[in-house]
């Protein structure tokens, strides 16, 4: 009769003051696997940091865009929908942080309320000056 292997995920009881304390064994990779990282024994990714996406994430350029479109230069606002979207975009696809999915939305959402105030204020200054026009027109018309 031949003993079966120990099961290497198995606990096992080690000697100790109390018997029922129970420790577990210890993860061995398997010798089949080849180490992580590139050649020389370098890890690929430094200890506490998330490995690195393909590109670079704009999120927190759409957030400040956004804010400031919405609040002080209204110019910056289509900026910050345009950066918002095409991060968000790139965040589903794959390319980008998805940490980062929240700020490129919330960017996006300010700059569309940014662009709204902006188009809405761009309409009322052509209409003040279209009334101003019309109304000074008139009375140089008359006047002369």
């Amino acid at each position: 009769m031949s003993v079966p292997p120990p099961d290497p995920y198995a606990t096992q009881q080690y000697p100790a003051q109390y018997p029922s304390q129970q420790y577990p064994v210890p993860y061995q990779a398997p010798s089949n696997v080849p180490p992580l990282g590139p050649p020389g024994g370098y890890p690929a990714v430094h200890p506490g940091y998330a490995a690195a996406y393909p590109e670079e994430s704009r999120a927190t350029l759409a957030l400040i865009l956004g804010i400031l479109g919405v609040t002080l230069f209204s110019l910056c606002a289509p900026f910050a929908w345009w950066f918002g979207l095409k991060d968000k975009q790139a965040v589903d696809a794959g390319r980008r942080d998805p940490t980062n999915r929240g700020y490129s939305l919330a960017g996006m959402v300010l700059g569309i309320i940014g662009t709204a105030l902006l188009a809405l204020t761009g309409l009322f200054l052509i209409g003040y000056f279209v009334v101003l026009i019309a109304l000074f027109g008139s009375a140089a018309a008359t006047s002369g």
